[in-house]
């Protein structure tokens, strides 16, 4: 097992737990379905495959080919940053035939065609995640990172 360090810190940052519909909130610190869709986005994995296992980091003598769910995950919160609510629309303003499609691929009507949501956010948030795992997976994670 080796392990790596990582500071987040963004002016906006978001950590969905329960977005819903025309609500998106953010958690008070990053998840680690978050972290995994990270590491997974930075090695070019599609969404459906973050979990699978790596084939070619498999060490020799071992069974298993280790995966994202080997990883122990802490984190630290070093600023918890401000809440910030965003205000969203879509779709207000263009003619009907460019507006937003419904579930049916029919157009909106004009009275119905703007979409308004809200988007949590925290400002000003520093956190410290450390990253444990089998050594050729945590260097994996550290080179496609940077």
């Amino acid at each position: 097992m080796t392990g790596l360090i990582l500071r987040l810190a963004g002016l906006l940052q978001s950590s969905g737990e329960r977005g819903v519909f025309h609500y998106r909130d953010t958690c008070a610190f990053p998840t680690r379905s978050q972290l995994i869709g990270m590491f997974a986005a930075a090695q070019g994995r599609r969404r459906e495959h973050a979990l699978d296992p790596y084939p070619h980091l498999q060490s020799p003598g071992d069974t298993t080919a280790p995966s994202h769910r080997d990883l122990t995950i802490t984190i630290r919160i070093d600023q918890p940053g401000t809440l910030y609510r965003d205000f969203h629309t879509v779709g207000g303003g263009y003619p009907r035939e460019e507006g937003i499609l419904t579930g049916n691929g029919k157009r909106r009507k004009q009275s119905t065609a703007t979409l308004v949501s809200h988007r949590d956010y925290l400002t000003g948030a520093v956190f410290t995640i450390a990253v444990q795992g089998p050594a050729a997976l945590t260097d994996h994670i550290a080179d496609t990172l940077q």
